[in-house]
């Protein structure tokens, strides 16, 4: 199995809401969970789309954990003009991981991508970066990369997955998700507001909820929102110790408000 962080689509509201569920219910408040799977939907993917959200989905047939970012479409740059540059930008965001790929890019530890070919980077070699390019798998890039020689590529990354037409993958599953909405401050101006944040329990300590997290932190540099807020339960200690390694800081003094009206 791997898992991979992609874009949430509308097949995924279903999963989304029990997952939603599990979290209320960590949270002690499972009766407060009373919007409908209909309106959830419409409000992500209607003519009006008011939140956006990553998921983390178990796919059957790689072994590795890899992370796929938020690259659409890989930097044809790279492959149309022979830029250098442009190599080594995509190849930073690549996702390679799929197991088999070690060989095939020569990279010693492929997770995260953080040790692509070296070659690229030292020795500025186009073709170094060519090469590993087109043995990685990376979300979109069907149409700029040939991905070959790559064992269980087309299952690892989602552009190339049946999912893309709508027809889950048998085996595959949503264990996690990041959902978030735009939230406008007159101090700080656009900031991406984290509404909620999960991982089932059976899948934590894999790095998942990491891989989340890094994921949303660099859509919202992408999108030029200057920050992420969001809320944690004093005594939620496990999630609190993790968004101190990201450098977070807490806010005790402001108290949550709120106002309901009936349906």
């Amino acid at each position: 199995m791997a898992i991979i962080i992609r874009q949430a689509e509308r097949r995924d509201c279903e999963r989304i809401m029990e997952l939603v569920g599990e979290l209320a219910l960590y949270e002690k408040a499972p009766e407060q969970v009373t919007v409908s799977l209909k309106h959830f939907a419409e409000s992500g993917f209607g003519e009006r789309p008011v939140w956006w959200a990553l998921v983390a989905e178990e796919v059957e047939g790689a072994e590795e954990v890899i992370e796929v970012e938020e690259v659409e479409k890989a930097d044809e740059a790279c492959f149309r003009n022979e830029n250098i540059e442009a190599c080594k930008s995509t190849l930073k965001s690549a996702a390679i991981g799929v197991e088999g790929a070690e060989e095939a890019i020569g990279v010693d530890k492929v997770e995260g991508a953080e040790k692509a070919d070296e070659a690229c980077f030292r020795n500025e070699n186009i073709e170094a970066c060519k090469s590993t390019l087109n043995g990685a798998a990376i979300e979109g890039a069907e149409e700029a990369i040939e991905v070959e020689e790559v064992e269980e590529a087309e299952k690892a990354q989602s552009c190339g997955s049946d999912a893309m037409n709508g027809e889950e993958t048998k085996g595959d599953r949503v264990v996690g998700f990041a959902l978030w909405y735009i939230r406008y401050s007159t101090w700080k101006g656009q900031r991406m507001y984290l509404e909620d944040f999960y991982v089932e329990p059976p899948m934590r300590r894999k790095g998942i909820g990491a891989m989340l997290f890094e994921g949303l932190v660099r859509q919202a540099r992408e999108s030029g929102l200057n920050g992420i807020v969001w809320q944690a339960l004093d005594w939620n200690e496990p999630a609190l110790n993790f968004y101190r390694k990201y450098g977070a800081k807490f806010d005790y003094e402001w108290v949550n408000c709120s106002l309901d009206f009936e349906s």
